[in-house]
C-alpha cells in the first residue's frame, strides 16, 4: 500500500512539474457527451441540438484521435496534420451552424473568442510557440474536448 502511495506521490508531482496533472485520457464518447452536456447548459440546447450535437462532438473527438494516431512521432508532417485538425472543426463548425439557432451560434461564436483571448494570454509572453514562432488564433489547441463554449471541461 505504501508502495502505490510513493508511485502515486511521484507521478502527480512529475506531472505537476511539467504544470499539468496527470488525467487518464478520456474516450471519443467521454469527450462528445461532455461537450454536449455543456453546450447544453451555456446555450440552452432542446433534447433533440443535444444529440446532433453530441453526433457532431463524437465525430470530431474520433477524428482528432484517428489523426493523433496517424501522426505520431512525424514531426516533418505537422504542417499536414494541422491542416487535417482544421478541416475536421471546419466541419465540426458547419453542423453547428446547422444545428443552433442564430442566436445560440452567435453566443457560441463569442465563448470560442472569449477562450481563444484567454488561452492567449495565458500562453503568451515566455511561452512557446508553434511552428517558428507563429501561432494560430487558437494557441494551436483547438479541439481537446473544449466545444468553444469558454468553460473548463469537468474533471
Amino acid at each position: 500500500m505504501l508502495f502505490v502511495a510513493a508511485v502515486f506521490a511521484v507521478t502527480v508531482a512529475g506531472a505537476q512539474d511539467k504544470g499539468k496533472i496527470a488525467r487518464p485520457h478520456k474516450s471519443p464518447e467521454e469527450r462528445a457527451d461532455s461537450c454536449a452536456s455543456r453546450l447544453q447548459r451555456s446555450l440552452d440546447l432542446d433534447a433533440n441540438q443535444k444529440t446532433k450535437v453530441r453526433d457532431l462532438a463524437l465525430t470530431r473527438a474520433q477524428k482528432m484521435d484517428e489523426l493523433r494516431e496517424k501522426y505520431k512521432g512525424q514531426d516533418s508532417a505537422r504542417q499536414t496534420w494541422r491542416e487535417e485538425r482544421m478541416l475536421a472543426h471546419e466541419s465540426f463548425n458547419d453542423g453547428m451552424k446547422l444545428t443552433l439557432t442564430t442566436e445560440q451560434f452567435a453566443k457560441w461564436e463569442e465563448q470560442k473568442k472569449a477562450r481563444a483571448a484567454k488561452r492567449s494570454k495565458h500562453h503568451g509572453k515566455g511561452h512557446h510557440k508553434h511552428q517558428g514562432g507563429k501561432s494560430d488564433s487558437t494557441g494551436g489547441k483547438q479541439g481537446h474536448g473544449k466545444c468553444g463554449d469558454g468553460k473548463p471541461e469537468n474533471k
